[in-house]
């Protein structure tokens, strides 16, 4: 786990990895000017719990459920890509 913290040094994002050091998740923390918390946001790292259907799904498959992702949830699905963990097929919203 590795936490950057803000201007004021609280914790503004959470980044959670796996042994390898590649991306799990992380979540950004959003406050006032007077540091209270506002909300946090959970983004999902380089490789999905979902990777094994992500992998056999057809591009087309993919294409269809990006769409699918982005008229249910909007701007909320994101990816990030590590060289040391390339090879996993994502879904991006835009």
């Amino acid at each position: 786990m590795t936490v950057n913290y803000d201007e004021e040094q609280l914790p503004a994002k959470i980044s959670f990895h796996d042994a390898n050091q590649c991306l799990l998740s992380y979540v950004i923390l959003v406050r006032d000017s007077a540091g209270r918390q506002l909300s946090e946001e959970m983004y999902q790292g380089d490789k999905s719990p979902f990777q094994k259907y992500l992998n056999s799904a057809s591009p087309k498959d993919l294409e269809r459920l990006a769409a699918l992702l982005e008229v249910a949830l909007g701007n909320v699905i994101s990816s990030t890509k590590n060289k040391r963990c390339q090879g996993a097929a994502s879904v991006t919203g835009t």
